[in-house]
């Protein structure tokens, strides 16, 4: 039985274009793209998606968060809240970069 919205008739095929358009070959890609850029991400971006599957891991699983952060358990803990430590000091300072197209430079007092 042939649904009364579908056509029977075959649809006629596209072909596929092995170069690209004139139109596009000269145009550059933004510099947020995803699939065709051959840059790496930005820092902000790698500091986004380490906070971002953080907190999917907290939100989500977070038995397994808090075991993470078990000093006593984990051997990752250290790791963990160093990174959660150092995030409050150098996320302000990459958005400020972003926004302002500008390197920031960062200074921190040396730990003894």
């Amino acid at each position: 039985m042939v649904h009364p919205t579908r056509s029977t008739a075959s649809s006629p095929r596209r072909t596929e274009r092995s170069t690209p358009a004139p139109d596009t070959a000269a145009r550059t890609d933004p510099p947020h793209c995803v699939s065709r850029c051959k840059a790496p991400p930005t820092p902000l971006m790698s500091w986004w998606l380490i906070l971002y599957t953080f907190s999917m891991l907290a939100r989500y699983q977070p038995r397994k968060w808090s075991e993470a952060l078990d000093v006593d358990k984990s051997a990752n803990a250290a790791a963990l809240e160093y990174a959660l430590e150092i995030t409050l000091e150098v996320i302000p300072h990459l958005v400020l970069e972003g926004l302002d197209q500008e390197p920031v430079l960062l200074a921190r007092p040396m730990a003894f």
